[in-house]
């Protein structure tokens, strides 16, 4: 995307629901982040992050930071409890717009939207720390490269740029070993085939072609323990999933959603999953059933189990937006990045791998000058 069209991507997002947007954790989409737990997280990781500069040896005055790609402020505010001053900057007007409700920290906090390629609202020399993370992968590398080159344009002699980005993706493993990692346990008993399951929310009219995010409550009724899947090839993994009914009970789409249990169920244990599920695209009065399922046996209702079954109103997009707001991702090599920092006068503290094992080359990156 060019930067006019990742604007209005994310002032969708802004507008819609910031928080999700911003921290996407299962179960918390559709207004379901707490404002002070999401706040909260920022100052959680700002916390860890600083001491490991400290431990690292990375040392600079604590007189203005940049929040860049700041969002609704979650870090920026975090930011703000150990800095004279504090700025954010987001290319979203929405998000800015949130911010500044949450801002804390009065005058010492400055919010800024900027949908330039460029940070030209910014001197020389400006600021102690910059600091960005999970931002430039969402941007084509073009404009990742232009404000990394002024991320050591603004920082002070001796500051600290940190910013994160992933590299590609991560080798493919070795195949696995089919004997060693498909499940060769028996199907269920009849009797473990019983279930409570309870949505704790839902909504009664959703966007035809959306995603739905619900959670529900599952209880164990039967006299057997529960296995967790635990295993990617496990032939027989119980799971929570969803069909599509019309107003007539009769099946529309089929086999939809799913959600693992995330360990063994005991008897009259009971645990909540994220369900995400697959609007119809078709608007009209649908039922959403909710079953557990031992997949390649049978679903829990045909063993005589009971369903939950939610009357859900499918309506059309409001008409003002025909599009779906979307995150890219986008990768630049480590080797071009230390090209660039190095064209750019600054000098390479630290690489620090990150996040690994889910599938890309992330790194963080510490950079002075």
């Amino acid at each position: 995307m060019e930067l006019a069209e990742l604007q209005k991507h994310w002032d969708a997002f802004g507008a819609e629901d910031p928080l999700w947007a911003i921290m996407t954790v299962p179960g918390k989409r559709f207004g379901r982040w707490d404002v002070n737990d999401f706040f909260e997280t920022g100052r959680r990781q700002v916390a860890s992050q600083v001491e490991y500069f400290h431990e690292r040896g990375m040392h600079f005055n604590r007189g203005r930071v940049l929040d860049f790609g700041c969002g609704v402020g979650r870090l920026t505010q975090a930011l703000g409890d150990s800095f004279q001053e504090c700025d954010g900057v987001d290319i979203s007007a929405a998000m800015i717009a949130r911010a500044r409700q949450h801002n804390r920290h009065g005058d010492r906090c400055r919010y800024h939207v900027n949908a330039r390629d460029d940070l030209a609202i910014f001197a020389d020399n400006t600021f102690d720390l910059v600091y960005t993370n999970i931002v430039l992968q969402h941007m084509q590398p073009k404009y990742a490269r232009s404000y990394i080159a002024e991320f050591l344009r603004i920082i002070v002699p001796g500051g600290l740029v940190f910013f994160q980005m992933p590299a590609g993706t991560e080798p493919a493993n070795p195949e696995p070993n089919p004997s060693s990692t498909i499940s060769h346990r028996a199907p269920l008993p009849d009797s473990a085939f019983r279930a409570k399951i309870s949505p704790t929310e839902h909504p009664a009219t959703v966007w035809a072609g959306s995603q739905l995010e619900l959670i529900v409550r599952v209880k164990n009724l039967s006299g057997c323990p529960w296995k967790a899947t635990g295993r990617e090839l496990d032939r027989l993994g119980l799971r929570l999933g969803n069909h599509w009914l019309n107003e007539q009970n009769q099946v529309v789409e089929y086999d939809d959603g799913r959600a693992d249990l995330p360990g063994d169920l005991e008897p009259g244990e009971e645990v909540d999953l994220v369900l995400t599920i697959n609007v119809p695209k078709v608007p009209g009065s649908y039922l959403l059933e909710i079953d557990m399922v031992e997949e390649f046996v049978s679903w829990f209702k045909d063993k005589g189990s009971e369903t939950s079954v939610l009357p859900i109103e499918v309506k059309t997009p409001a008409a003002e937006r025909d599009f779906t707001p979307q995150m890219q991702m986008h990768t630049i090599d480590k080797d071009e990045i230390i090209s660039l920092i190095n064209n750019h006068s600054g000098k390479i503290l630290e690489i620090q791998r990150v996040n690994e094992g889910k599938g890309l080359l992330d790194y963080n990156y510490y950079v002075t000058k």
